[in-house]
């Protein structure tokens, strides 16, 4: 039960249970930017991120945002989901999948890059499909950084 709790409302905060889903590449496209923002210039962008601006969030289409991990599974900023650095690491879908524990393991190299699919249950019982993309960079300030954005699954 507290598990279903948990991924409603991490659903909830990243707004995903009516929002409009962006295509792949809107996506990948948001992480590359991102990323090559963090590698110049790491503390603006999180700040930029933390206070959900545009490009870091989408304002017509808020599901459309970046997030950033650390190398340890933490969130680094988050532009719905605070305070920073809580651990997602062990964060469990609506089967029991592990997911940001995948994405960690795949993004062990620099530069590299992915997907990861996991289960959502809404408050109704019924279940979707999303998908996060992932790329790692190495920040301004010498930190690797796993940077993140999702997408419902489509059928």
């Amino acid at each position: 039960m507290r598990k279903m709790i948990l991924t409603v409302v991490m659903s909830l905060a990243f707004g995903v249970l009516n929002a409009a889903t962006p295509t792949d590449n809107d996506v990948t496209a948001l992480v590359d930017q991102t990323a090559a923002d963090i590698a110049a210039n790491a503390p603006d962008t999180f700040m930029k991120i933390f206070k959900a601006s545009e490009p870091y969030i989408n304002k017509e289409n808020p599901e459309l945002m970046a997030y950033v991990l650390t190398s340890e599974g933490k969130i680094e900023v988050h532009p719905k989901v605070g305070p920073t650095g809580q651990l997602v690491k062990n964060m469990e879908d609506s089967k029991g999948k592990k997911y940001y524990e995948e994405v960690l393991k795949k993004a062990e190299k620099l530069d590299a890059t992915g997907w990861e699919t996991y289960t959502v249950m809404k408050p109704d019982g019924t279940t979707f499909e999303r998908k996060v993309y992932y790329k790692v960079v190495n920040g301004s300030n010498n930190k690797k950084y796993i940077v993140c954005s999702e997408k419902n699954v489509e059928k």
